[in-house]
């Protein structure tokens, strides 16, 4: 199983696996300080012109939205935080008993 980190360790590492510890250290200590700060921009910039997400993200929560409208929440206690959460449509609405 992999995952976006590791998928950018491996990038990281490419073409250095071969050299001294130290040099290993060294040149992923770079190459992470460039990524950081090339990302880092990218999300001010995104930031800045009030898109607080990343497109991914801002998808991801479109989806969901339309997938909560189905849904009624109802408020027990507030303290506690004690809530119901009731599905408004019949997923089995149509189909024989």
């Amino acid at each position: 199983m992999t995952s976006n980190l590791v998928e950018s360790q491996n990038n990281v590492y490419k073409g250095i696996r071969g050299l001294p510890i130290t040099a290993i250290v060294k040149a992923s200590y770079y190459r992470l300080a460039t990524l950081f700060t090339k990302r880092g921009h990218e999300a001010a910039t995104k930031v800045n012109s009030g898109e607080p997400f990343s497109e991914n993200i801002m998808k991801f929560l479109r989806v969901e939205l339309i997938k909560s409208n189905s849904h009624q929440v109802t408020q027990f206690d507030r303290d506690r935080h004690t809530f119901s959460v009731r599905e408004t449509i019949d997923h089995k609405e149509g189909l024989p008993k």
